[in-house]
């Protein structure tokens, strides 16, 4: 019996339309594939690594796909040979051989991940030694606005930055910044010379009220508490 005939009867144009959509979207991943290795914004550890995935898992299933198209169509049109049906079987195992590394595979992609944040930490490290040498989260008005103008880099960035090193919003990491200043200069004794509403505007707050609150969150006491602390390690 005519396998062609007995499996593909009635079905040709089907096969037909299979094959065209294979090639279709193996084009447009070949395509990616170009993409990415043409594309200069994306960072070297990513691209190696979505390359390496395209190598050791894509490409296969590609080919795989394409192959196996390819000899429905040759069966159909009574056109296969033996040595495309053995290079068929090499294909489909090395695909399947392959499937076993996609535990690893999907590991580095995962550890790609961690180095970005790791680049994300750097450049946090960046703005904050900009904010210490300029002292600028000391201004009232100080703004994430401000900070991207003054960085050079787009205040969206500056909010995914600072969320994924420190889990803060820029407006509570200033706050942070001023509260650790303003310990600073109570240890340092200067509620014995100054007011607490001095302290305030000393550093960068604009009410009592917003720079008690502040101050109660990242130091857990109350800037009285605080100074009362610092005058009793003073005077033992």
């Amino acid at each position: 019996m005519d396998l062609s005939k007995f499996y593909f009867n009635g079905f040709e144009d089907v096969i037909i339309i299979s094959t065209i959509i294979i090639i279709y979207y193996s084009v447009n991943i070949i395509t990616v594939y170009v993409k990415i290795t043409i594309n200069t914004a994306i960072k070297s550890k990513v691209r190696t690594t979505l390359l390496s995935f395209f190598y050791h898992y894509v490409l296969f299933y590609v080919l795989s796909s394409i192959f196996l198209s390819l000899h429905v169509n040759l069966i159909l049109f009574k056109l296969i040979t033996v040595e495309f049906i053995l290079l068929q079987k090499i294909i489909t195992i090395a695909s399947l051989l392959v499937l076993s590394a996609t535990t690893f595979i999907l590991k580095e992609i995962s550890n790609t991940r961690i180095s970005d944040k790791s680049e994300h930490s750097n450049i946090f490290k960046q703005i904050e030694n900009h904010l210490m040498l300029t002292e600028a989260y000391l201004k009232p008005d100080y703004s994430i606005s401000r900070l991207s103008i003054d960085t050079g880099i787009a205040d969206y960035r500056l909010r995914k930055f600072m969320k994924e090193t420190n889990g803060l919003t820029i407006p509570m990491y200033f706050n942070s910044l001023r509260i650790k200043h303003a310990c600073s200069l109570i240890s340092n004794g200067y509620l014995n010379k100054y007011t607490v509403n001095a302290l305030v505007k000393e550093c960068g707050f604009k009410k009592q009220q917003s720079f008690n609150r502040a101050f109660k969150t990242f130091c857990k006491v109350t800037p009285s508490e605080y100074f009362k602390v610092c005058n009793k390690i003073q005077n033992t």
